[in-house]
């Protein structure tokens, strides 16, 4: 009887509440594994170079387009603006594939002689076969002429507005990317945490 009273008091001594166990280090690892994934964010998708690149080529691009439009018609105008000569004209023909406008000059030292106005960025008054009109020519270049009203009045230029427009567009597309490559670089790591790998654990006592 004093034997068995003994064996459980030892037993007793022996028991544990289950506050006291403590984890093996590999439970331990794969828990705070566990953790590390619950508080991870998957990252969004990151511009590449070449998307900047590409998007700063853009730019580039239509940049040269506009002024490719731009400078031969403000050069165009400064010219006859300075010594241009004016002059009366009928038009004589019209044709809107070919995209010219062809006048003969009805009075002054070039009376009867039929030339084709230039384009304005590639644009060309709205005239029609027997329209009258002023002419304005350079004598030094006299293949350069324009409408009277297109020199003093110059027309909108749409298509230098156009490329420029989509110049801008590039250009702030290409900032945008480098402002979300920088952000998702700053708030998200390079690459996903390493995990420990997952095996199945028991709890054991000390």
């Amino acid at each position: 009887m004093v034997f068995m009273k003994q064996t459980g008091l030892a037993k007793k001594k022996r028991r544990k509440r289950s506050g006291e166990y403590t984890l093996p280090p590999r439970v331990a690892m794969n828990r705070q594994s566990a953790a590390r994934l619950a508080a991870y964010r998957e990252q969004p998708p990151l511009p590449g170079y070449r998307h900047i690149l590409g998007s700063f080529g853009g730019f580039l691009l239509a940049l040269s387009m506009a002024l490719f439009l731009w400078i031969p018609a403000h050069s165009l105008l400064q010219d006859l603006r300075e010594r241009g000569v004016a002059a009366p004209a009928i038009v004589t023909d019209v044709n809107e594939n070919a995209n010219y406008v062809r006048i003969k000059f009805t009075l002054g030292s070039r009376a009867g002689e039929e030339v084709d106005l230039s384009d304005f960025s590639g644009m060309h008054p709205d005239f029609h076969i027997g329209d009258r009109m002023w002419a304005t020519y350079d004598p030094q270049k006299p293949s350069h002429l324009l409408s009277r009203h297109w020199v003093t009045i110059p027309p909108t230029n749409f298509p230098v507005f156009g490329t420029s427009l989509i110049a801008v567009f590039f250009l702030v597309g290409t900032v945008a990317l480098i402002l979300r490559r920088r952000w998702v670089l700053r708030n998200w790591p390079p690459e996903k945490p390493d995990t420990a790998p997952t095996t199945p654990g028991r709890l054991t006592k000390p």
